[in-house]
């Protein structure tokens, strides 16, 4: 909902004047770009980027480029684009029971881990589900 001031106009008609917003097109990419399945555990990593001002474009449609590596040699020197990380582990290994944790990177820049008033934007989650566990048997009622 970023307003393009230089393509919204006013505009006057038998309701009255009101000004007409055109909005930036952004656009979406996003890829799981390594992913390890092992039995019962499965462990990906992969990059996603929210972009503008380049229409649909090509370099983000290869499925094996890092994208933050993409932003930083097409838009080098001025404000670059939303780009994430993320890395996910999901483990059935243990009967009945599913373990699971996921780490997402928002904005990653190397320098700001070592400032004091600076910092990465990070999210994480995890946890587990139990299913079918051993003596519970499910209520049926008649």
């Amino acid at each position: 909902m970023v307003v393009d001031s230089s393509q919204s106009y006013w505009v006057t008609n038998s309701y009255g004047t009101s000004y007409r917003e055109v909005y930036h097109k952004k656009f979406l990419a996003a890829i799981c770009s390594l992913s390890y399945q092992l039995k019962n555990l499965n462990i990906s990593a992969g990059n996603s980027i929210v972009y503008s001002d380049l229409g649909l474009f090509p370099a983000y449609m290869i499925p094996i480029f890092f994208y933050k590596a993409v932003d930083h040699s097409v838009n080098s020197g001025i404000d670059n684009m939303n780009s994430q990380m993320f890395f996910d582990i999901s483990s059935r290994q243990i009967k009945n029971l599913h373990l699971y944790a996921t780490l997402f990177i928002d904005e990653l820049s190397i320098p700001r881990i070592f400032r004091k008033d600076e910092w990465n934007f990070l999210s994480y989650k995890a946890g587990f589900r139990v299913s079918n566990f051993p003596g519970c048997k499910p209520v049926i009622y008649n």
